[in-house]
């Protein structure tokens, strides 16, 4: 199995606490660079779409962004509350990729 990333989010803004989880996995590009026997970078391509997707360069106010051989963690003030995640890097074969989680706490505690 090729490389493939835990995602966990949580935010809070005018709507309340959000919770989310997923498992990120390679996409049709990098699925095809992973089938190259030369110059094969798509486990660097990979890290950095992630990367990228969760952490871009437009932060609202401030973001923190802690980075280590497992994965990466950032937490960033917004106008109306935070958003802040946990990413993972993975390779065990038996994770199910296909698992996805959201919680929203204020709809349920309406009754949603």
């Amino acid at each position: 199995m090729t490389l493939h990333a835990h995602v966990s989010t949580t935010s809070v803004d005018c709507d309340g606490p959000q919770h989310d989880s997923r498992v990120e996995v390679f996409n049709d590009d990098e699925t095809a660079e992973s089938r190259k026997e030369v110059n094969d970078f798509s486990d660097i391509h990979f890290m950095n779409r992630v990367f990228t997707n969760q952490c871009g360069p437009y932060a609202v106010r401030q973001m923190r962004v802690t980075v280590d051989d497992d994965g990466f963690e950032y937490t960033e003030e917004t106008d109306e509350g935070y958003r802040a995640g946990e990413v993972r890097w993975c390779r065990n074969e038996h994770c199910d990729t296909t698992r996805r989680t959201h919680r929203d706490v204020f709809a349920e505690m309406a009754g949603y």
